[in-house]
């Protein structure tokens, strides 16, 4: 829906002072559903994620080489979603 407004919309300025809106509180709260949605009290997720994004790094870096996928699994499964290429 598209409306004409008398007066062109102007953004208002950032608060200067964000003490009104319990900033710490805020990522208390977001901290706690993130670990209720996940099932994860003890942050595993977390710490994973980030293991995998530094395992990113040093591929892309050139310190570590990508190890591939054990052949064993590879066709496991008698799904039709990806065939990976043996080397």
């Amino acid at each position: 829906m598209i409306v004409e407004l008398e007066q062109p919309f102007v953004w208002p300025d950032p608060p200067q002072q964000m003490d009104d809106w319990e900033p710490e509180r805020y990522k208390r709260t977001q901290e706690e559903g993130w670990r209720e949605q996940t099932g994860d009290p003890g942050g595993k997720v977390r710490e994973k994620s980030s293991n995998v994004k530094q395992l990113a790094e040093r591929l892309l870096n050139g310190t570590e080489r990508w190890k591939g996928i054990n052949p064993t699994f590879v066709g496991v499964g008698g799904g039709s979603s990806m065939e990976l290429p043996l080397r």
